[in-house]
């Protein structure tokens, strides 16, 4: 087993990244997190192709 692990999402809002962020360090789910500017995601969503403008989280 791991002495830790590193998680690593995005969301559409900054809003969204702190409430995510706040509610995984209040619930002792993590010690800290990381909220990264806004990056370019590239994925495929329901079989297209598509690109977003999202806010990367890192706990």
């Amino acid at each position: 087993m791991a002495d830790h692990v590193q998680v690593s999402t995005a969301t559409q809002t900054r809003e969204q990244a702190v409430a995510l962020a706040r509610s995984a360090v209040a619930g002792r789910l993590a010690a800290g997190a990381q909220i990264v500017g806004q990056v370019a995601s590239v994925f495929w969503h329901e079989g297209e192709l598509g690109t977003s403008a999202e806010w990367q989280l890192r706990r």
